[in-house]
């Protein structure tokens, strides 16, 4: 979990395994997933949305909020 940006350890974060039936059934939603995901972006374009912009505007907004959380906080 060395990547895992929180730890079990501090309580903010638990990891969990799932049985076979599990697998199998997670494993069975990637196709609807797949066309849901496809279907998006295809709207996305059809927008004229590149889906680079959506993922540096979502990076944005995350860095964003952090920084606005940390100032209310008084962590800034």
């Amino acid at each position: 979990m060395a990547d895992c940006p929180l730890s079990p350890d501090e309580f903010r974060a638990s990891l969990a395994a799932l049985t076979a039936k599990g697998v199998r059934r997670t494993e069975a939603c990637f196709p609807a997933f797949g066309e849901a995901n496809a279907t998006f972006q295809q709207a996305l374009t059809d927008e004229g949305v590149a889906e680079g912009d959506v993922i540096d505007t979502l990076e944005a907004v995350s860095r964003a909020l952090a920084s606005a959380t940390a100032r209310l906080a008084g962590q800034d």
